[in-house]
């Protein structure tokens, strides 16, 4: 839950850690949202390419056909990108979830996991508007006990609908990449 990382008064708790007591956060999160607008949208470009490539690598590609993995990916990563893949580049090289084994045709499960993550924050943000801070104990108690807490011992997907009190939505995840603003 990286997205805390914006919230001034956790990190003047993080600050003090490691530094004097009179730290200030005041101008510390604008320079951290910004950071983290800019990373979100190059890693959402980056899944939109990684995905599909991955599923077409495990679906319906033939390594005896005319088109050469290097192709594919060129292929794919000019359908998302507004700079085209350089002819030097060989980033199917890197990705080794294709090749360690393990991830295998399942790239997608990260996004997925991003959506639940930027959704489960936004019960906080919500519970601020509220209460004044994203640090909500009450909201905390409930992701503890209806998520935490229960583990593996059913489904993940219940337990986040307990938590949330509805089915995951991408509106958070959209809304803390700035590629969408807050519903007025």
């Amino acid at each position: 839950m990286s997205r805390f990382l914006a919230v001034p008064l956790l990190l003047v708790l993080i600050a003090v850690g490691v530094a004097a007591p009179t730290v200030r956060a005041d101008g510390l999160a604008p320079p951290i949202r910004s950071v983290v607008l800019d990373a979100a949208v190059e890693v959402a470009l980056e899944g939109l390419a990684w995905v599909p490539f991955d599923m077409h690598l495990h679906t319906d590609f033939d390594p005896k056909g005319a088109t050469s993995v290097l192709e594919l990916s060129r292929q794919i990563n000019n359908r998302f990108h507004v700079v085209p893949q350089a002819e030097l580049s060989r980033w199917p090289n890197t990705f080794s979830h294709i090749f360690a084994g393990g991830y295998a045709a399942g790239y997608y499960s990260y996004k997925w996991a991003e959506v639940l993550s930027a959704d489960a924050y936004a019960a906080f943000e919500e519970a601020s508007k509220l209460g004044g801070s994203v640090l909500d104990a009450e909201t905390g108690a409930r992701y503890r006990r209806e998520v935490l807490a229960v583990g593996g011992s059913r489904p993940a997907i219940e337990s986040f609908t307990a938590f949330r009190g509805r089915a995951p939505s991408i509106d958070a995840l959209l809304r803390h990449g700035g590629m969408m603003t807050e519903a007025a």
